[in-house]
């Protein structure tokens, strides 16, 4: 009920026409980026609510530029408009609403840009020009200016400073 909500300010709780896009109710990961709109990670795709309408996204083995995995674990908008997705096995996609593509980073050793493991628990800003990208086999930098990956695990802690190689947060 509302009243339960009174002491955080929260008047009522509605729920919003045509969220069933939001695949059994399960979110697993939330963005909102420059533009306004909410984007929605679930165990079965991508979802963007521009405050009206839903809109889903998932992989399609038919199309190269469509989302690299449907289950969802991360989720990060970055200022210049694009958005990267985490996804459980399947790597690293960035969205890119100016042609309305997916770019894919998947886990896959001989891709030039891809990570050794494909579940991505986290992706944060390095606080210059480029982002990181945790998983659940170490952590990885990826650098903007052509130079890739950068990979950081436990089993080289003088070097890194880890003590875990499972990367579960990144802020």
């Amino acid at each position: 009920s509302a009243s339960s909500f009174a002491g955080i300010g929260v008047r009522h709780v509605e729920r919003v026409a045509g969220s069933e896009a939001i695949f059994n109710g399960i979110i697993t990961a939330l963005a909102q980026d420059r533009s306004g709109f909410i984007w929605i990670g679930s165990q079965q795709g991508l979802v963007r609510y521009d405050g009206y309408r839903f809109r889903t996204y998932q992989f399609d083995p038919d199309d190269d530029s469509s989302l690299s995995g449907n289950f969802i674990r991360s989720l990060w908008a970055a200022p210049d408009g694009r958005l990267w997705i985490g996804t459980n096995s399947d790597g690293v996609a960035i969205y890119d609403p100016s042609t309305d593509r997916f770019d894919r980073f998947p886990a896959d050793t001989d891709h030039p840009f891809g990570l050794a493991n494909g579940r991505v628990e986290a992706i944060a800003p390095d606080g210059a020009d480029g982002v990181w990208i945790g998983t659940d086999a170490g952590l990885y930098r990826w650098r903007n200016d052509a130079q890739g990956l950068e990979y950081f695990s436990a089993s080289n802690t003088a070097d890194t400073g880890l003590t875990d190689e499972h990367i579960r947060a990144l802020h």
